[in-house]
């Protein structure tokens, strides 16, 4: 990640006392080139919820909006929160009432809220 804000994010998720090194296994680097889960989204059957940073400058919002075009069952929320900022703090916890909610309809049914 070479955003500008990624290793203050990164670095604000560490516990406390620990060592960052910035290093990974290069057997991982395949995998991450290829990784590309938005390519799949319309073959997605089921409702699927994507959260989405409006400020995000790991994962930029307006490439993965037009991915969740594509997913025929596919619902949004949009955010200001950063990419770390999801981590911690009220962001953490809008996102997670969020995903929550989703969860709760698709998989108990409107009855359940």
């Amino acid at each position: 990640m070479n955003a500008h804000d990624a290793l203050p994010g990164y670095l604000a998720l560490m516990p406390e006392g620990m060592v960052f090194i910035n290093h990974v296994a290069a057997r991982v680097l395949p995998e991450i080139i290829a990784y590309r889960p938005g390519r799949s989204a319309a073959k997605v059957k089921f409702p699927i919820l994507f959260c989405v940073s409006t400020t995000d400058t790991v994962t930029p919002a307006d490439q993965t909006i037009a991915l969740v075009r594509r997913a025929p069952h596919g619902e949004t929320r949009l955010y200001s929160a950063g990419h770390f900022e999801f981590y911690m703090g009220d962001a953490f916890e809008e996102l997670v009432a969020d995903q929550t909610q989703f969860l709760t309809k698709h998989l108990l049914g409107s009855s359940a809220n």
